[in-house]
């Protein structure tokens, strides 16, 4: 490839590229999930509402898991399945940024209520050059942002994602609190101690096997082009 093309777009080139960003960005996200507090110390975490020190107190696991690292979980968790999302979205053909209204008026307002087909997208939008940086990038996006998590948590992006409902649930959840950091308070509230530990289980080990199953889809598919290149 002779030409130099802007990272953010040049997964629209084609199925080899897409397949590259998406195999990055979900290493990036289970590398992030890997790293949630609760779920890498699930075992203590769950013993500590049951054991005290002479003091009466709890022990750190307790503190770190409501409280200390809660907001910090939530953000891991909302980024890793937001990029989850998205590489599963661009891996099966779907287009990721958010679309210019002015250039695309049709196409912007489709992917408001669904997803829009790259092939679509491109048969309007082809790569130009960047006077300046002489980078070539795909035309008819909107300053390279991206869908919010959010969209790819509606029902109809969740016909190509395939998330299912209980886990869906746990992450529109997690994404209200994470919408809270700009005035985060630890609202422990009352909750029912086996349905919290059962549902952080649930969402540890789902969360987990999505992550490298999906991961171990693409690298099978790359090889296919790795054996028609050579």
């Amino acid at each position: 490839m002779d030409n130099e093309y802007l990272d953010d777009t040049k997964g629209y080139l084609n199925e080899e590229e897409r397949l590259s960003d998406a195999w990055e960005m979900l290493v990036y996200a289970n590398m992030l999930y890997h790293r949630v507090y609760v779920f890498k110390n699930l075992e203590a975490f769950s013993k500590s509402f049951h054991v005290r020190d002479e003091n009466g107190n709890p022990p750190s696991e307790y503190w770190e898991g409501l409280s200390y690292e809660s907001l910090i979980d939530h953000i891991k968790i909302c980024a890793a399945f937001e990029n989850y999302n998205k590489a599963v979205l661009l891996a099966r053909g779907y287009v990721v940024h958010l679309i210019n209204q002015k250039k695309n008026p049709a196409l912007a307002k489709q992917q408001e209520r669904e997803p829009v087909l790259i092939s679509d997208f491109r048969k309007s939008n082809d790569f130009v050059r960047d006077e300046q940086s002489g980078e070539f990038y795909l035309e008819g996006f909107r300053d390279f942002m991206t869908i919010s998590f959010a969209k790819t948590l509606s029902p109809e992006y969740q016909k190509v994602i395939g998330l299912n409902e209980q886990f869906l649930d746990y992450l529109r959840n997690m994404n209200k609190e994470r919408n809270r950091l700009h005035f985060y308070k630890n609202y422990p509230g009352a909750f029912g101690l086996e349905i919290f530990l059962k549902a952080l289980a649930y969402a540890k080990t789902y969360g987990t096997k999505l992550l490298k199953d999906e991961i171990d889809r693409i690298v099978e598919i790359q090889k296919t082009f790795d054996n028609t290149n050579e």
